[in-house]
């Protein structure tokens, strides 16, 4: 199951102020509670799944902090980490010992879109053409022998996403 955190009125991605706004203690305590039990009863797993504005918030580490790791694991989104200007390598190697999956979208910050009539800069594309450095991210998954799930998003059609998997990234599908 992947943890999400919605501090706005609807479940959605909320604005950066509504996440700076979530007290990180009481939803620790309380996801602890869940994951605690939904194991203990279930087996079923569950991870924390960050977007970008718990990362521009600054909540996530803290909520990793704060949450039990024999219970509350982690799904890391390397192009929400990329996005927020982190390098994910580092973040995988603080939580290695928490992840249960990846999901993996390349970002980069010069990619132009237009929103609501307006030039907007830095978004998701196709993989090999962000910042996000996924073969150093594979090679880390497999000297640490990582057998969690690896979901790709936003990598271009399908088959351009299976071409990147196979023939640059030498995964198996």
């Amino acid at each position: 199951i992947t943890q999400l955190v919605a501090p706005g009125p609807q479940l959605r991605n909320a604005e950066d102020d509504e996440y700076r706004r979530v007290d990180t203690k009481v939803y620790a305590a309380n996801v602890n509670a869940v994951a605690k039990r939904l194991r203990e009863e279930t087996g079923i797993r569950i991870g924390y799944h960050p977007e970008q504005g718990d990362i521009r918030a600054g909540i996530f580490e803290p909520i990793l902090e704060r949450t039990d790791p024999r219970y509350f694991d982690f799904v890391p989104d390397v192009g929400h980490i990329a996005a927020c200007g982190l390098d994910p390598l580092p973040v995988y190697k603080k939580y290695r010992t928490r992840m249960i999956a990846t999901h993996f979208k390349d970002y980069s910050p010069d990619a132009e879109y237009e929103r609501d009539g307006k030039r907007m800069r830095g978004r998701m594309v196709p993989f090999g053409q962000g910042v996000v450095k996924m073969p150093a991210l594979i090679q880390f998954l497999r000297e640490t022998r990582f057998s969690g799930q690896v979901m790709g998003e936003g990598g271009g059609a399908n088959q351009t996403m299976r071409d990147y998997f196979v023939d640059t990234l030498q995964l198996k599908l």
